[in-house]
Parts: structure tokens; sequence; C-alpha cells
């Protein structure tokens, strides 16, 4: 879990205030998130900030990486939503060790009833403004499709191709704003990106997530060019970051599961 950062507003004692989304590492110098978190965006404008769980606090293991490059999916639009998806290519690899691990892709479609693990620093209520300290955890089940979009259909929702369903329709746990490009972790892969919604816990509220699987091809093309066009090897091992220990702030760890009504 990374954290997307506006540098001119992160710097010396406002670390953590320039969080804007979340995404996730696949590799050492590649990051995941939403189209809609970098579309438009200027690479030497944002940071990527992993190996901590207080978005406020730097930790011994927190790592400030600049970006390279960002290639939002080229069929992303603002007004449909879907594909949304994008990789960020890192200047420098990230250090890998206890608090920085590198996310599997899903291999196939997440099952209809499976617990899919939400995580980010976002908003915790649909009226918030401001982002938690904590990195946060929400647990939501998968929907099956074809009762999600009548569920859609009833509030004139469109749902975008290559996306998968999951929470709750009648309202409960969900993602919110500043959580947009984080993972969704069921049964233990990287299944999904949180995408850019209205609402949030609330009923009628959007429950759809960028379905990994259906982007693999599009994912490996893309890191397969960016690392050849970078001079980046995959058998080029990384430095591991120094074993660490204690709590970061207050945040003992990422398993802070919301009530029913709260977002992520």
């Amino acid at each position: 879990m990374v954290s997307l950062r506006e540098l001119k507003n992160d710097h010396f004692n406002n670390f953590g205030l320039g969080h804007f989304c979340g995404g996730t590492l696949i590799h050492p110098y590649l990051v995941l998130t939403a189209a809609s978190c970098i579309a438009n965006r200027v690479a030497s404008d944002i940071g990527i900030v992993v190996g901590t769980l207080n978005r406020r606090k730097q930790a011994s293991s927190s790592q400030l990486l600049f970006v390279q490059k960002m290639i939002p999916h080229p069929s992303y639009t603002f007004q449909t939503g879907g594909h949304d998806i994008g990789v960020i290519l890192l200047k420098t690899a990230a250090f890998i060790g206890p608090r920085v691990k590198l996310a599997t892709l899903a291999y196939k479609d997440p099952r209809a009833g499976s617990d899919c693990a939400l995580y980010g620093w976002g908003q915790t209520t649909s009226q918030g403004q401001l982002y938690t300290d904590c990195l946060r955890k929400a647990v939501v089940k998968v929907q099956d499709l074809e009762e999600c979009k009548r569920n859609f259909q009833q509030v004139s929702i469109k749902i975008p191709p290559s996306v998968f369903c999951a929470g709750y329709f009648g309202g409960g746990p969900d993602a919110c704003q500043g959580d947009i490009g984080g993972p969704a972790i069921c049964d233990g892969n990287f299944q999904g990106i949180i995408g850019n919604k209205v609402g949030c816990g609330t009923a009628g509220a959007g429950k759809i997530y960028t379905n990994i699987y259906s982007f693999r091809n599009w994912i490996e093309y893309t890191t397969t060019s960016l690392k050849a066009g970078n001079d980046v090897r995959d058998d080029a091992p990384a430095p591991e970051a120094a074993e660490t220990s204690g709590v970061q702030g207050k945040c003992v760890s990422v398993g802070l599961a919301l009530a029913a009504g709260l977002a992520l």
C-alpha cells in the first residue's frame, strides 16, 4: 500500500498533508493506481510514500520515492469511469522489507460472496473533509455482477466494462475520497483498484472496482515496455529495508475494521 502525494504540500513539518490517492506496489519500480489519480497530472509534481501506516509520521521504514513516468490507461475517460487503471514508474527502486511488500496480481475473476479487504487513508464518513492519519481497513463482499447491474439501473448508473461490484448496496463499510487508487485484496490477491465514486457507505453509493484480472494483458505489456525502455531489470534485487519495530504514532496495525455505515 502506497500513498500518492502532491510534493508542494508534503514537505518539512507538513509530511502527509499532500496525500490525495492510494496505490499498490507490484514491482520495486512500479505502482498500480487508478487512472483518475494520475490523468492530467505532471510526474515531477508527485511523490510516492511507502513503508508507513500513519501518513503523518515518518517511520524508519518510510520511503519517499520520486516519479519518472505515469501512464493512465489510454481508454480512460472521467465521463464513463471505465478503464480506471494506471501505472507509475519510479525513478529509484523501493526497498523491500518487513513493512514494504509486493502485491500478487489476481489470476482469475473475483468470486461472488468472497471477502475483499479495502485499504486507505481516506475520509471516514461521506460528510468528512479530513483524511484519516492511520491506514484503515474495511471488509466487503463481492456481489453477483448481474444483480449489481440491476441495482445500479434502479439509480440510473451505468456500470463500465471490466469491473466488479463489492460492498453493500443498502449501505455499509465502503471506500471514500482519498482511498481512490488503493487496493481491494480478495482471497489474498490484488484483485481490484478502488475507483472514483460518489457517496461513501450510503445506500446506492458506487461499489465498483477495476478488475485487475481483466487488465492483466495491458498491465504486463505496459510494465514490460516501461522496464525495457528505462533499463529496469527484474533480476536486479531490490535492497532490503532495515527491520523496524514499535508503533508509528497511533497506528498499531492496518486491521482496523469499521462499523457498518462508516467508510474506509
